[in-house]
C-alpha cells in the first residue's frame, strides 16, 4: 500500500501496541488534544493514502464513523498539505466529481472587508467581525481556511509579544490590548483622583473610596506606577524608577515637618516631638535617622555632653546625675545614700556609674572587697 507524501510504515510491533510514533503521524500535531487526535488519526492516514484516493473525504469519513464536516475541518485546520496533494493526484489519475472545492463568490465578498482590516490593522478578529457586522466564528474558518498566512502572521506577533514587557495599549500574547478593563478603571477612579490630588496615605483613600488596599495597590503597580513612584518624592525632585530604595510619602513628609523644623532650629529630639504631637520619640529619631541622616547626627551631638573622663553620655542623664555622679567621685560615699540624698533610683544610678565611670567603680569595689576579706583574718 503506498502513500503520497508519507513515510513507510512503521514496524508491526509498534502497531500493535497501538502508541502513535512520530512515523505514524503524517504531519506534526499542532492545536490539538492528544483525544482528538488520536480520534482522526487512522482517517487522515487513510486519506494520505494511495489505497483510498478513489474514495472522496465524506467516504472515508463514513468509513471510519466520523463526520464528514468534522474530518473536513481537521484536514484543513491541522494538516493543510492532505487536501491540495490529494485533488492534484486525483486530476492526474483522471479521477473526477464534479464538485466544487474552495470559497463561494458570495463567502469571499461577505468577508472582503473583514480580511483587509486583518491585514492592515491589529485588531483581534472579535473586533472585525464586530465592525464589520459578520459571524466571528465563521470569519475565523474563513482565515484559517484560504488566508492561512494571515493566521501565521498574527499568531508569530502573539509568539513574540508574549515574551518581552508591553507598553499601555499593546497587544499581547493572547492578541488584547494590555490596559486594563472597563469596569476596573471606573471602580478606581475616585481613588486614582484622590491619590493624585491629595496627599492621604493610600489605606485612607482606600476606606473612603470603599475599595480594597491590597487590590488598589496592585492595581496602581500594573497599570499607575508613575502615579505610585511619584508619591516618594519630597519636593521637585524627579521620578524615581521602582528599583530604587523606596522614600518616604507625602503624608508621612507632612506628618514630620513641624518636627523637623524644630530639630533644625536646635531642639531636642524629646521636645521636638512633643511640640509635633508625636507620640514616640524613637519613632521620630528613626525617621530623622533615615531621611536626614546629617540632621540626625547633629542632633545627636548636640545633645551629648563631654564627661570628665573624656566619654559623652546624653545631656537629659547627665543632668539628671550630675550632683551625684560628682560626689561619688569626689568622695567615698555609698550608692544608696547618695540615690536617697538627690532623690533618685538607686539602681539607675549605679547602672549610669557602671557604664560611664567603670574604672572608678572596679576599684572601688576591689577595694571594699580587700576590706572585708582582710576583716575576716582570724587572728594569730
Amino acid at each position: 500500500m503506498m502513500r503520497m507524501d508519507v513515510p513507510s510504515a512503521v514496524s508491526a510491533s509498534k502497531a500493535e501496541s497501538g502508541t502513535p510514533s512520530p512515523e505514524e503521524r503524517p504531519y506534526p500535531r499542532f492545536g490539538q488534544r492528544p483525544e482528538t487526535s488520536a480520534k482522526y488519526r487512522d482517517a487522515i492516514l487513510a486519506c494520505s493514502d494511495i489505497g483510498h484516493i478513489g474514495m472522496n473525504i465524506s467516504g472515508i469519513a463514513r468509513e471510519f464513523g466520523l463526520s464528514p464536516a468534522a474530518l473536513n475541518n481537521q484536514l484543513r485546520r491541522h494538516f493543510p498539505e492532505i487536501i491540495p496533494d490529494r485533488e492534484a493526484l486525483r486530476r492526474r489519475l483522471g479521477i473526477a466529481d464534479g464538485i466544487f472545492r474552495g470559497a463561494t463568490r458570495a463567502s469571499v465578498q461577505q468577508y472582503s472587508r473583514a480580511v483587509h482590516l486583518l491585514e492592515t490593522t491589529d485588531l483581534s478578529v472579535q473586533e472585525v467581525a464586530e465592525r464589520c457586522g459578520v459571524s466571528y466564528s465563521g470569519l475565523r474558518e474563513h482565515i484559517l481556511y484560504y488566508h492561512k498566512r494571515i493566521a501565521e502572521a498574527r499568531h508569530l506577533t502573539r509568539v513574540a509579544a508574549s515574551g518581552r514587557e508591553l507598553r499601555y495599549g499593546e497587544k499581547n500574547g493572547s492578541n488584547q490590548p494590555h490596559m486594563p478593563r472597563k469596569e476596573t478603571v471606573e471602580r478606581y477612579a475616585q481613588a486614582l483622583e484622590l491619590l493624585r490630588t491629595t496627599s492621604l496615605p493610600i489605606t485612607e483613600i482606600c476606606y473612603r473610596c470603599g475599595v480594597r488596599t491590597g487590590a488598589f495597590r496592585s492595581y496602581l503597580y500594573n497599570w499607575h506606577k508613575d502615579d505610585m513612584l511619584r508619591r516618594r518624592v519630597d519636593g521637585p525632585a524627579p521620578i524615581p524608577s521602582a528599583s530604587e530604595p523606596k522614600r518616604y510619602s507625602v503624608s508621612a513628609a507632612e506628618r514630620y515637618a513641624p518636627a523637623m523644623a524644630l530639630l533644625r532650629s536646635g531642639s531636642s529630639m524629646h521636645d521636638a516631638a512633643f511640640a509635633a504631637g508625636i507620640t514616640s520619640t524613637d519613632r521620630l529619631r528613626w525617621y530623622v535617622r533615615e531621611h536626614d541622616p546629617e540632621l540626625a547626627a547633629r542632633v545627636k551631638a548636640s545633645n551629648r555632653v563631654l564627661l570628665p573622663n573624656g566619654t559623652s553620655c546624653k545631656r537629659e542623664s547627665w543632668e539628671q546625675f550630675k550632683d551625684a555622679a560628682e560626689e561619688y567621685l569626689a568622695a567615698d560615699v555609698p550608692v544608696t545614700e547618695l540615690a536617697a540624698r538627690y532623690g533618685l533610683n538607686a539602681k539607675s544610678l549605679r547602672t549610669f556609674l557602671r557604664k560611664h565611670f567603670p574604672s572608678v567603680v572596679q576599684a572601688r569595689s576591689r577595694r571594699c572587697k580587700d576590706s572585708e576579706e582582710s576583716l575576716s583574718l582570724p587572728d594569730l
